[in-house]
């Protein structure tokens, strides 16, 4: 489980990124009839362009993995192009196939690792320019996981994942090595 205040922050992170104009999250509550109850994430035909951030568990907020199991209620929160939320919806509660999903996407997303003279070594994230339109949603130090927020502070070696509209992300890519 995840504390009040990793909520408080999850949620504010939330309002954060539907700011972005082409991408942002939807929230879908899953019903019990929905065809990936029961169903690992990482089994879903989500797409590269779509990234299921979290889900909300009889009140607990939960950060998803590959192999967190979904259950009938799951409130999850999905990050990926604003056109895409209502093919979601429906293809998570089940009246829609993932033949039916778009296929033509803007979005992506990438790994970068922090080289060792980057400008940004011991920044904090609220301080970085990153390009409209993209968003770090993972950091792996030392083989941790890491959940960005403001305040988090990156360091050479970090791994970070961003995810965003795809002709900024090698803009973002660059403010991240520089």
């Amino acid at each position: 489980a995840v504390s009040q205040r990793a909520q408080d922050q999850h949620h504010d992170e939330i309002l954060n990124i539907r700011k972005l104009n082409r991408t942002g999250l939807t929230e879908v509550t899953l019903g019990p009839k929905s065809p990936i109850v029961g169903k690992r994430v990482k089994e879903l035909r989500l797409g590269d362009d779509t990234l299921m951030v979290s889900v909300r568990r009889k009140g607990k907020l939960r950060i998803v993995r590959g192999e967190t199991i979904l259950h009938a209620n799951d409130k999850v929160t999905i990050f990926s192009e604003k056109p895409k939320a209502d093919f979601l919806e429906n293809y998570l509660n089940g009246t829609l196939d993932d033949s039916e999903l778009p296929e033509e996407s803007l979005v992506c997303n990438r790994e970068v690792e922090i080289p060792p003279e980057s400008s940004i070594d011991g920044k904090r994230i609220r301080d970085l320019s990153l390009p409209e339109d993209c968003v770090l949603v993972k950091i792996i130090r030392n083989r941790q996981i890491i959940l960005p927020r403001g305040d988090t502070v990156l360091y050479s070696g970090d791994i970070v994942e961003i995810f965003g509209v795809d002709e900024k992300l090698l803009e973002a890519e660059s403010n991240l090595v520089s």
